[in-house]
């Protein structure tokens, strides 16, 4: 898909087919478990992605628009790992 700067903002489609597109050049169009990934995939690999270099959650809820309460609740296992490696020093 090519989608020019000059033609303005990128519609829901076009970056629909953009990221059929990236997927399939790089065969990403399944996950681990051999379920078809999204475009709302992309949500959740970018949080994990940012809680792992260490974006704060408070931050990161309010950049995503969603409450702390849910990421918290989507990624606890995640923040606990997080907390196990700081406190053994790895």
């Amino acid at each position: 898909v090519n989608v020019a700067p000059s033609e303005g903002l990128v519609t829901p489609l076009q970056l629909q087919r953009l990221i059929l597109s990236f997927a399939m050049t790089y065969e990403l169009l399944t996950n681990a478990a051999g379920e078809m990934r999204t475009p709302y995939s992309l949500r959740h690999t970018y949080a994990t992605a940012k809680l792992l270099t260490g974006t704060d959650i408070h931050k990161l809820a309010k950049q995503m628009g969603t409450s702390m309460a849910r990421l918290e609740r989507n990624y606890s296992k995640l923040t606990v790992m997080m907390k196990v490696k700081d406190l053994a020093g790895v």
